[in-house]
């Protein structure tokens, strides 16, 4: 049996799940923002399932019809033959969204939904009572200007919950999301990779999957799979093939840095729980300590900002251009929802994408390093289209600049100030040694653009900013 089935996306990712089904040789369509639609059969859904990392869940889409009033909405719903789908014991849960539409009490909407479908399946399995002792099928209706669409989840719990972390109350970036950031990034299984920020290792975790190409679903359950409906020899089929994919070997282990121990043994525990623990390396490390020996590489983190920031966190963002600068031939990748990140930085992203962590508003930076020479002459006959990019895009990325290297655009006007500033200075501090004056202030922020202080102690200068 062929189905209309939905995936839905956090606001941004739309089109890393559609690149993703492409992947899987599925056509598919962006219908608005947060959801994708494509036609398939059980295995298709299967797939979508065990294989999507990007999207939130998949649903199948049931019927849509318009909804202006409560009587439209209910006899519409009735007249579904819902026990195509439904067992006489299933369990039923309806939510409701509503947007733009006359319908807009949820509650209501959900009561008027569970009504009818109730009512649809008592008339077609001929009972007045239904156990609802099964497995649970959770409808939702979606009302917009009016129009109704009746989804049915096949997911279960959203498909962020692979299998090898613990929920916890306190946010953290969703497995979806991490997976989102890696696949808009250049990051492949020959680069370094490094989270500076890593916190529970979700980025490195994430990264690892891919870069091995192991199924995210691959330890976790789906609803359809209590469905007697879905062809379960198919979906053992799905699975068998997904076990004996081919797993690439990474060039390099991929780094998770932190400054709280307790964070790194988690994600050291959810590294082997997810069976990467070979692939990834977590360490408790500050982030001004950030290096590494490797030419190329991407950094992709999430440093925490929240609103007001808190000193330390002012602190952090504004050590970060110095910091980065150590890895000047890497590509960053940086989601932050700092207002002003690029002007904290001293530098304009070569891309930005506007995406979500739960309902925060992030934008995504991304600064494009030099590609390894090896690299080039692939890269301009590549005609591979990735979710960063349009169809008439190659992969490619600019001349090879050093991202993060060198110094700012006015260093050089700075730096002639400065000197000019100490050369007049010279010629009424030189006579001082001459007078048994041996400490003295060469420099006070003379200069208001060059904050800095001066000081001789005998043979020595002290440099401070200030």
């Amino acid at each position: 049996m062929m189905h209309q089935l939905v995936a839905s996306s956090a606001y941004g990712l739309e089109s890393v799940v559609r690149w993703e089904l492409q992947q899987l040789g599925i056509d598919s369509r962006i219908t608005s923002p947060g959801r994708i639609e494509f036609a398939g059969d059980d295995r298709i859904l299967g797939l979508a399932n065990l294989w999507l990392r990007v999207a939130d869940r998949i649903s199948m889409r049931i019927d849509s019809f318009p909804s202006p009033d409560f009587d439209a909405l209910f006899e519409s719903t009735k007249q579904i033959a819902w026990d195509q789908w439904i067992p006489q014991d299933g369990q039923i849960l309806v939510d409701a969204k509503t947007h733009k539409s006359q319908l807009t009490s949820v509650p209501a909407i959900q009561r008027t939904v569970k009504k009818a479908l109730v009512d649809s399946l008592q008339q077609r399995y001929r009972t007045t009572t239904l156990s609802e002792s099964g497995a649970v099928y959770h409808v939702t209706v979606w009302l917009q200007n009016d129009q109704a669409v009746l989804l049915l989840d096949t997911s279960g719990a959203g498909l962020r919950h692979r299998g090898y972390r613990e929920r916890t109350k306190w946010s953290v970036m969703p497995e979806t999301l991490a997976a989102g950031l890696i696949l808009l990034s250049v990051w492949n299984a020959d680069r370094p990779l490094l989270d500076p920020f890593a916190g529970q290792g979700i980025i490195p975790i994430e990264a690892a999957l891919i870069g091995q190409n192991i199924a995210p679903g691959c330890q976790r359950s789906f609803a359809f799979e209590a469905w007697p409906f879905y062809d379960h020899r198919t979906w053992q089929d799905v699975k068998a093939e997904a076990s004996q994919a081919s797993k690439r070997p990474l060039s390099h282990r991929l780094i998770g840095l932190d400054s709280n121990a307790n964070v790194i043994r988690q994600a050291q525990q959810h590294a082997l729980a997810a069976g990467v623990q070979d692939a990834v390396h977590f360490q408790c490390q500050t982030y001004d300590s950030l290096q590494s020996s490797r030419e190329f590489g991407c950094v992709i983190t999430h440093p925490e900002y929240k609103t007001p920031a808190t000193a330390e966190q002012r602190e952090l963002y504004g050590s970060l251009p110095d910091v980065l600068r150590r890895l000047p031939t890497w590509s960053h990748f940086i989601l932050t929802s700092h207002p002003s990140f690029e002007r904290v930085v001293q530098k304009n992203a070569t891309r930005r994408r506007k995406l979500y962590n739960g309902r925060t508003e992030c934008t995504y930076y991304q600064y494009l390093g030099p590609k390894p020479a090896a690299l080039i002459a692939e890269s301009n006959s590549d005609t591979t289209v990735s979710p960063n990019k349009t169809s008439t895009e190659r992969t490619s990325e600019p001349a090879a600049k050093p991202v993060f290297g060198g110094l700012p655009e006015k260093a050089n006007e700075q730096a002639e100030l400065f000197a000019a500033r100490l050369r007049k200075r010279a010629k009424h501090l030189r006579r001082w040694p001459g007078r048994g004056v041996h400490c003295y202030r060469i420099y006070d922020r003379d200069v208001p653009e060059i904050p800095l202080v001066v000081d001789r102690y005998e043979d020595a200068l002290a440099l401070d900013r200030i």
